[in-house]
């Protein structure tokens, strides 16, 4: 008789903090596909922004060949950054309704 009262507190007072994790783990999906959808929508402007920049430092580092290997470098690490926030965008908030159902 006792371990079905303890079994009942016990289920009593694990569903509110299941559900209360459930609302929580909503809410950080949604604030992850807010912050996603934002860095997004300033992507093209910033990444062709960059491409320009960096385009112009390395047509300028003709003498300088560690001007033109970091140009190098800057240009695949803007090229991965962009991939990065275009794919969070696309599979964010497939991930957090995952983890929230």
């Amino acid at each position: 008789m006792t371990w079905i009262v303890l079994g009942e507190l016990a289920s009593l007072f694990s569903q509110p903090s299941n559900q209360a994790a459930q609302a929580a783990a909503q809410a950080a999906g949604g604030a992850f596909t807010a912050i996603a959808r934002l860095l997004a929508g300033y992507l093209p402007g910033v990444v062709t922004l960059m491409l320009v920049i960096i385009g112009y430092v390395y047509a300028s580092s003709v003498d300088d060949p560690q001007k033109a290997t970091a140009a190098k470098r800057a240009i695949g690490m803007l090229i991965v950054g962009g991939l990065l926030i275009a794919s969070a965008v696309t599979v964010g908030p497939k991930l957090a309704q995952l983890f929230t159902q």
